[in-house]
């Protein structure tokens, strides 16, 4: 006797038993509930955001819950990596290092390219590096801008600023190793600007 339970119904969700009608009553009534299930798990928003309904099999409405609210594999690498950066004793120096093994087993459970953690701590770097220099560079910024309530920020106009506070700060020297601020900030340069 064949019992369908639930993981059978998400992980082969295209094994429907076609020859006899108490085995696809068997496999249609667990489906059924389980849909049932998971639906009414879910509020409102998230069920119109998801774009659910109650056609669809329960191993495609999850697939699809992951697709818009799960966590993609290079989000879950980047976290990993931040959480060993931020590795520090706090005068506990044994669960630091359990915490260590952890995340490196993990990493290594994972199997991920060298290159791909590497990336990822360059991506923490280059955000501690903007970060820094949006609290150095905008404190000189903003006091020369309007000084209203409410006025719309022009990128254009912010660029123009910031890189004449930096040539006021700085002398420009371009190497091949550090790019050029004037590089950083040109408005068509980096598909961060472009629309």
């Amino acid at each position: 006797m064949l019992t369908i339970d639930a993981r059978n119904i998400l992980l082969r969700p295209n094994d429907i038993p076609k020859d006899i009608s108490l085995q696809l009553a068997r496999y249609t009534t667990p489906k059924r509930l389980l849909h049932t299930r998971i639906l009414d798990r879910l509020t409102l928003d998230i069920l119109q955001q998801a774009h659910t309904d109650h056609t669809q099999h329960p191993s495609e409405i999850l697939s699809h819950l992951d697709t818009v609210y799960g966590v993609s594999l290079a989000e879950e690498r980047l976290l990993l990596v931040k959480m060993l950066m931020n590795l520090r004793p706090n005068g506990n120096a044994v669960a630091m290092m359990r915490q260590w093994q952890r995340l490196t087993t993990e990493i290594e459970r994972k199997k991920y390219y060298f290159s791909e953690p590497c990336h990822d701590i360059g991506i923490i770097f280059l955000g501690d590096f903007q970060r820094s220099f949006i609290c150095t560079q905008l404190d000189s910024l903003f006091p020369s801008s309007k000084r209203g309530r409410f006025h719309e920020i022009d990128m254009d106009d912010i660029s123009i600023k910031l890189r004449a506070v930096h040539h006021l700060h700085h002398t420009p020297t371009v190497s091949s190793h550090t790019p050029s601020i004037d590089r950083i900030l040109e408005p068509h340069s980096s598909h961060f600007w472009s629309s």
